[in-house]
């Protein structure tokens, strides 16, 4: 309620040449235009997680986020009856949306996989995430920081889960059960 609104100044528009009926110059058409928005925009002021999801494999390369088997809600466990159920291999993937005026700083991400109540951790992964101004990147740009976490993990019985990522004061919950199905 108590933000401020301000208004947002675009980039110029390319210039557009003189056309060759005018060429005295008196064709506005000829200088930047520039857009001024009386309306203000949620931008971002502080660092967030833009991506939350789970995945069979998931990578970073060069600044991409490679997945694969992504977006599932549930696992299911396979054994034989008096058998115990086999670990789970898993990749947690997320980008975090950093702000032109966040580069540079140092922000705490923090990754648990928890059971659906939140009583029982399972995992928790800390990460500092640091993104620098490269050269030539237009001033007041965003970027986006992938990071994956990859685990193998025994889930204590079936039911409701949920992989929680905290950055500030900003948390993401991504939910997922586990079932069983005993041969």
């Amino acid at each position: 309620m108590g933000e401020r609104i301000r208004p947002i100044r675009a980039r110029p528009w390319p210039e557009r040449p003189v056309s060759e009926a005018n060429k005295s110059g008196s064709d506005t058409a000829a200088t930047p235009r520039t857009l001024t928005f009386a309306f203000a925009l949620r931008l971002p002021r502080v660092a967030r997680i833009e991506l939350l999801t789970l995945a069979n494999h998931a990578e970073v390369q060069n600044g991409l986020l490679y997945l694969m088997g992504a977006g599932w809600d549930t696992v299911t466990r396979s054994y034989k009856e008096g058998k115990k159920p086999r670990p789970q291999h898993f990749a947690i993937a997320l980008s975090v949306l950093v702000p032109w005026m966040e580069h540079n700083q140092r922000h705490e991400m923090i990754i648990r996989v928890e059971d659906e109540d939140g009583h029982h951790k399972l995992m928790e992964a800390t990460a500092n995430i640091e993104v620098g101004r490269p050269p030539g990147k237009v001033p007041g740009s965003d970027s986006r920081s992938p990071l994956v976490v990859t685990g193998i993990l025994q889930f204590p019985k079936p039911g409701g889960y949920r992989v929680r990522a905290i950055l500030g004061d900003e948390q993401r919950d991504y939910a997922f059960r586990v079932i069983d199905k005993v041969t």
